[in-house]
């Protein structure tokens, strides 16, 4: 058996299309799940924890600093619930 020094060169996936001065093609990359990153920081039902935080009388930059999430992404997702409670 004979034993080879070369090293084998691995094959880049063909949907992975390379530039010189950019590097791989950002068109393949996954996309974010913004959604899950919500029910992460607010559990599996987040209307509803949303509700609670509003009853208590927390302001929408006291949830997302309480939560972890952006103060804009906070408030879009109160802004139905607070209209509602008007």
């Amino acid at each position: 058996m004979q034993h080879s020094n070369n090293l084998v060169k691995l094959r880049q996936p063909e949907y992975v299309k390379t530039n010189e001065s950019v590097g791989a093609s950002i068109r393949y990359l996954p996309k974010r799940n913004f959604k899950a990153e919500i029910y992460d920081a607010l559990g599996p039902d987040p209307e509803w924890a949303l509700k609670c935080f509003i009853d208590l009388g927390l302001s929408d930059s006291e949830i997302a600093d309480y939560v972890g999430l952006s103060l804009g992404c906070v408030r879009i997702l109160t802004l139905q619930i607070r209209a509602e409670n008007r």
